[in-house]
């Protein structure tokens, strides 16, 4: 500016102005760069000092012809600037996407590792960390809890008579009716093929045992729509509880297995608990 004031010759009328804008900007810069002398450089400053940049060349055009103006072209001053601030802007950016679809991924990952593909429940490795620690806290703090060994009556002649489509859907049939019964605190899980287990936490047999005639039933009085008819279906059920029937999860899940089996001999479609006559 002061190089075009000598070389073009001095206007008056521009000259205050021109000269009112150095002065400011010049205090702009050093106090600017005063204050955050001691601060690393960021994005943030570099962004400031181009907008202030652009703000006094604007003034400085605005007095010396607008766009006829010989010092027009200080603009590429800070298109030069910018060049530097934009990589690091669109770095930025880009590590901002990658960081966002890297959690979305892993949280995805998460969640396809945890349920079952078909249900949307959870599968057997979600379920044993999940029944192994209210197993633990049982034994801490003196608890019960309950499992239900559950298993679809008719899953295999749905797929024989109406195709696998109709047995899937048969199943996520049982599972709705399931979970119209469940507490917050229930963990329900697919446990393999027609088969599903779920943990009751803080439950005795007794209650449990309520609770699976609540599931029978509404399994019982729901029957599957499919292919224009209306198939009943039914559901045995096996109940085994800490620590009256094993002190161990393992033993426990294996005395419901058990009593789910006299449930299947019994006629099906009835519920048993491990060591009872129900």
């Amino acid at each position: 500016m002061l190089l075009y004031q000598i070389v073009q010759g001095r206007d008056e009328t521009a000259a205050a102005p021109i000269y009112v804008g150095l002065i400011l900007y010049a205090v702009f810069v050093i106090g600017f760069r005063y204050f955050n002398i001691y601060r690393t450089e960021s994005r943030w400053k570099l962004a400031i000092e181009t907008w202030v940049m652009i703000v006094f060349i604007t003034w400085v055009l605005e007095h010396t012809g607008r766009l006829d103006s010989p010092l027009l072209n200080l603009y590429l001053l800070t298109i030069i600037t910018m060049a530097h601030l934009a990589p690091m802007l669109l770095v930025a950016y880009i590590t901002t996407m990658l960081s966002a679809d890297i959690r979305s991924a892993l949280s995805r990952i998460k969640v396809i590792s945890e349920t079952d593909e078909l249900t949307g429940i959870y599968n057997v490795r979600a379920f044993t960390a999940l029944a192994d620690r209210t197993h633990k806290q049982s034994m801490r703090y003196g608890h019960t809890y309950s499992v239900l060994m559950i298993d679809s009556d008719n899953l295999k002649t749905v797929n024989d008579s109406y195709g696998h489509e109709s047995g899937n859907r048969l199943l996520k049939l049982v599972v709705t009716c399931i979970q119209q019964r469940l507490r917050e605190t229930d963990v329900f899980a697919r446990y393999g093929g027609d088969e599903f287990v779920l943990l009751l936490p803080q439950t005795r047999a007794d209650g449990a045992f309520e609770v699976a005639e609540r599931i029978r039933k509404t399994i019982a009085d729901t029957p599957l729509d499919t292919h224009g008819k209306r198939v009943s279906t039914t559901v045995s059920v096996g109940i085994a509880a800490f620590p009256e029937h094993g002190d161990e999860l393992a033993v426990v899940m294996n005395r419901a297995d058990q009593a789910l089996y006299i449930s299947k001999k019994r006629g099906r479609n009835c519920v048993s608990v491990s060591g009872d006559q129900h």
